[in-house]
């Protein structure tokens, strides 16, 4: 509490001396953070960590020329340091013409349900270890030799605080479980939890199907490259989905990093595929009830029944475009909250009997663009690779990559899964709800 109160004056006072020493712009955010970290290893416990931090995040524009920081120490001399250096670094800037000043308010704001559970803010490092121990215990149980992973909790409180008449905060708790369960040492499977509260965290689920994903791995042959249908599992298909909402920010079209660009109101997608960006999601790990500039957050349908709709935009950017802001303003750029694909008919085992000569991928890392204009990708299928011949897994693989197109995976997707799943991971920094995707004619290659 003493270090939110602090965090709050220095925030004032800091937007308060910008501004006093010439600033036209200024966003003071602020994030106090606790969390509790428990990481395992070969069924045992390897660190526990626990840390609670108030950082301040700034932004402030001079005659168009933007500057963005981060503050820790939080003392006056410290804020008067800041702004001080914010308007010296300013002036040495060239102006950007693309800024148009920041949303005006003030608004009203809506409560999300579901992304504060007090039950998370107060849990006692026992429970944790409890969800761990239980964890190691039921993977054990179901046939897996070992599991890694970790569990995270952290609460937060947030507060901004603008030169456009924005002040107000909320809070939020989230509590994470990663896991991968072996078997043998080639056989591996990965699940995980995200959930803001703890009556949506369900880790037995994820160890289930961790252990379920590493059986299946056991004693993978080398693949083959060629055309395959895929059916991405949500693990898999959020480490694309989560670059294809970064494509959907004007930001990255703009920089020439978008396979979207020049695409409004034109077909870029299969009919199946229904993708929007959800802030106020119930539950939903990046949910929040405003943006960086403060304005109220708001569902924005990205592409629909296959027809990219709208692009993602701050205040400046929609300026820009002659629209409105769509409520996705981070301090540098527009950006998704929570990425949701919109849940279809397809059942997981009537999407598996359907295929004639494909993969089950439950997993991708390393995913690098060669470019990002066009969409050309690769990836690299982790943990279990399945081989699905006329209908049924033959056996695991090894050694394959996935070297395609972003634009042509989403213009062939065959089905969509009734079964969404809340994805946030290492490799996808956004939040991803979606359920499994099958995709036709798959470029798979060989590692070189």
């Amino acid at each position: 509490m003493i270090e939110r109160l602090l965090a709050m004056h220095a925030a004032s006072m800091l937007k308060r001396t910008l501004l006093r020493m010439g600033a036209d712009d200024v966003i003071v955010l602020v994030d106090e953070t606790k969390a509790l970290q428990l990481k395992f290893a070969n069924n045992l416990f390897s660190a526990v960590q626990s840390w609670s931090s108030a950082d301040l995040e700034v932004f402030a524009s001079v005659k168009k020329r933007c500057v963005s920081t981060t503050l820790k120490m939080l003392s006056a001399d410290a804020v008067k340091q800041c702004a001080a250096s914010i308007i010296e670094f300013a002036e040495a800037l060239p102006p950007n013409d693309d800024f148009f000043g920041i949303a005006r308010g003030p608004f009203r704001y809506r409560n999300i349900p579901g992304i504060y559970d007090s039950r998370i803010s107060k849990i006692s490092p026992d429970r944790i270890v409890a969800f761990v121990t239980d964890a190691l215990k039921l993977s054990s149980s179901l046939g897996a030799s070992r599991a890694s992973g970790v569990l995270d909790v952290h609460s937060s409180s947030n507060f901004i605080l603008t030169s456009g008449g924005v002040k107000t905060a909320e809070r939020s708790t989230g509590v994470y479980l990663s896991i991968r369960a072996f078997t043998d040492k080639d056989a591996s499977g990965h699940s995980l939890q995200a959930a803001r509260t703890l009556h949506d965290f369900r880790p037995a689920d994820s160890v289930k199907e961790a252990v379920h994903y590493a059986m299946l791995a056991a004693s993978p042959k080398q693949g083959e490259a060629g055309k395959y249908d895929v059916l991405f599992t949500p693990l898999a298909v959020a480490n694309l989905l989560d670059y294809l909402g970064s494509a959907a920010s004007a930001f990255s079209v703009e920089a020439g990093l978008s396979c979207l660009a020049g695409k409004i109101n034109k077909q870029v997608a299969s009919d199946k595929l229904t993708f929007y960006d959800d802030a106020t999601y119930p539950g939903g790990f990046g949910a929040t009830n405003f943006d960086h500039e403060g304005v109220p957050t708001r569902r924005n349908k990205i592409i629909d029944r296959g027809v990219l709709k709208t692009y993602l935009h701050n205040t400046s950017t929609a300026e820009k475009y002659k629209t409105a802001t769509t409520a996705n303003a981070g301090l540098i750029s527009p950006e998704p909250f929570n990425l949701v694909v919109e849940p279809g008919e397809g059942l997981f085992d009537e999407m598996v009997a359907s295929i004639k000569h494909g993969l089950i991928v439950t997993n991708l890392w390393y995913t690098r663009f060669n470019n990002y204009e066009k969409g050309d990708f690769s990836a690299i299928p982790r943990d279990a690779l399945l081989l699905v011949e006329d209908g049924k897994v033959k056996h695991s693989l090894r050694n394959l990559r996935i070297s395609d197109n972003l634009l042509r995976v989403i213009r062939n997707i065959k089905a969509v899964g009734n079964k969404p799943a809340q994805i946030k991971a290492w490799e996808v920094e956004t939040p991803v709800i979606s359920p499994a995707v099958l995709v036709s004619g798959v470029t798979v290659t060989r590692p070189q």
